[in-house]
């Protein structure tokens, strides 16, 4: 654990140190259409429940 501001910056400057030593490199990103045009749902995930509480 970090003890006092001193220490965080030490920190911090050593993983910035890392990442700039991690060398030149690229990222790529492909975006395309899906569905084929039909309608579909876009719905997360999810559990239905059904509940109810006696009273008499």
């Amino acid at each position: 654990m970090v003890q006092n501001r001193d220490q965080l910056h030490g920190v911090l400057i050593k993983a910035q140190k890392q990442a700039e030593q991690a060398g030149t490199h690229t990222h790529t990103v492909t975006i395309s259409n899906t569905g084929s045009n039909y309608p579909h749902n876009n719905l997360q995930p999810y559990i239905s429940v059904y509940c109810w509480r006696r009273t008499a």
